[in-house]
């Protein structure tokens, strides 16, 4: 087996501080409660009043928080602006203290998952995916493309030319294609699409296959909406 060389420091913070207040299983129950609410930009005191109330556990406002600045003081939460609740219907005009998962908190989450042999659920429904963007992302990684065009051109050149060196082409995205089946068969799954049609259309010049997202693409695009939507929460000033 390697040798595994740790950061003395970070070895004993990860300890003193991340995993302390997770000696107690109220401290515990409140994090996975964080866990498997993830898909909300934030959850508020009531929401979690609520969900542990739901669990038969019945804890005051003052009970609540004392235990969610543990976990802040921990650095896997962190406290937000005052909203209404996320996880009910709600038609009252007082609103709650909001709090969510820190990226430290996310990647714990991910890594206790990992440790108990689990895999992070998919929790976002189609619907949840829609009201979730991802624009920056996608954004960059275009203005990647249009910035290799420019420096391989090195000279001015028109939208057009630039919109033929942007888009990729054909071989470009076959290739790509092949090498996920081939390489990650789990990322993305492929078929013979066309029916009874697929040998007619090959002869005409057409690749009937189709594609669509295996369960580790599945998991990757949701780890990037989860992240965007992590973004989004943690730009929240705290009160």
């Amino acid at each position: 087996m390697k040798t595994l060389l740790f950061d003395e420091g970070a070895f004993d913070r990860l300890f003193d501080t991340h995993l302390r207040p997770l000696k107690s299983k109220m401290a515990r129950t409140i994090y996975r409660i964080f866990m498997e609410k993830s898909h909300y930009p934030y959850l508020t005191t009531l929401d979690i009043q609520s969900e542990l109330s739901r669990r038969g556990i019945d804890l005051d406002k003052k009970e609540i928080n004392a235990w969610l600045k543990a976990l802040m003081k921990a650095e896997l939460i962190d406290r937000g602006e005052r909203q209404r609740p996320v996880t009910m219907e709600y038609r009252g005009r007082y609103t709650y203290i909001t709090w969510s998962l820190t990226s430290l908190g996310r990647e714990m989450a991910k890594r206790i998952a990992y440790l108990l042999g689990e895999h992070p659920p998919l929790t976002l429904s189609p619907q949840e995916l829609s009201r979730i963007h991802l624009e920056p992302l996608l954004e960059a990684a275009l203005l990647l493309r249009i910035l290799r065009c420019l420096h391989q051109r090195d000279d001015w050149m028109s939208l057009r030319e630039l919109g033929r060196c942007v888009a990729p082409t054909k071989d470009e995205l076959e290739k790509t294609l092949e090498r996920y089946l081939r390489e990650k068969p789990r990322i993305l799954e492929s078929r013979e699409g066309g029916g009874l049609l697929a040998p007619l259309l090959r002869l005409m010049g057409y690749d009937p296959k189709e594609f669509r997202l295996g369960e580790e693409g599945k998991r990757i695009i949701e780890a990037l909406l989860q992240e965007a939507l992590g973004r989004k929460s943690m730009d929240i000033d705290p009160v």
